[in-house]
């Protein structure tokens, strides 16, 4: 699979994606003819495919030329080079290649030495990074503005309305407080009860707000019971149980 098959265009970014688990007939990242400007920094990428069936090639461009080659040969401007490569990463156990792409590319071993919490093609998974990874904003392999490489996952479960991480925390045995990370400025709401009907129980709301950071306190509960509660928000709902002691 391509994930950019481009024709001729101008100053095109390509910054800051997570692309995991590739594979098909021709893989690569970026395949162009002729164009003119690139900037592609901070972007990972992972190929899922046997090198001796599937020969690698991140960047791809006329006359069967990769890497540096094809970049020098597909991305011009009055007659000399006119691109920008650089902190990208290419997963997994492809540093053969090393020679062929611009230096500051990094070919990690295995899914290990990236360090993502829990890399997979389908739910659950969690692209961020640990931050023992080389690649967050504090590694020796940073991203070329001091960031993590990589998709911001908080930013893009923010956009989409996703609310990612949520725990409860016993106050007493008649309270509890419920955290999540809720989309930005979205108004959220907590409803609990006894019962698992929704719309039969109380609710709380969050009173949104730029902080994605909530918690909201759930009072006047009875000791020892099991309570249902759902994170109500426009474009996403968790719920989930708790009891008190």
């Amino acid at each position: 699979m391509t994930v950019f098959d481009m024709g001729y265009i101008e100053d095109l970014t390509v910054n800051g994606n997570t692309i995991f688990g590739n594979r098909g007939n021709l893989i690569s990242l970026l395949v162009v003819d002729t164009s003119e400007g690139l900037r592609s920094e901070n972007n990972m990428y992972s190929w899922d495919e046997n090198p001796s069936v599937q020969p690698f090639s991140m960047v791809r461009g006329a006359a069967g030329t990769v890497g540096t080659a094809a970049l020098n040969r597909s991305f011009t401007r009055d007659g000399g080079p006119a691109w920008m490569f650089r902190n990208n990463v290419v997963c997994c156990g492809l540093s053969s290649n090393s020679g062929t792409y611009p230096s500051s590319t990094q070919w990690p071993a295995n899914l290990t030495d990236v360090k993502w919490f829990q890399p997979a093609i389908t739910q659950p998974f969690d692209f961020r990074l640990k931050s023992t990874s080389p690649y967050t904003s504090g590694g020796a392999q940073h991203g070329s503005t001091e960031a993590n490489v990589g998709v911001d996952m908080d930013k893009l479960e923010s956009v989409a309305g996703i609310v990612p991480k949520h725990q409860v925390n016993i106050v007493s045995a008649n309270s509890v407080s419920v955290g999540y990370l809720a989309p930005a400025n979205e108004n959220c709401t907590v409803e609990y009860g006894t019962s698992s009907t929704w719309g039969t129980g109380s609710r709380v709301r969050d009173g949104g707000g730029t902080v994605r950071q909530r918690t909201v306190t759930l009072s006047g509960l009875t000791s020892g019971t099991n309570y249902y509660y759902r994170i109500l928000c426009r474009s996403d709902q968790i719920a989930d149980t708790f009891r008190t002691p």
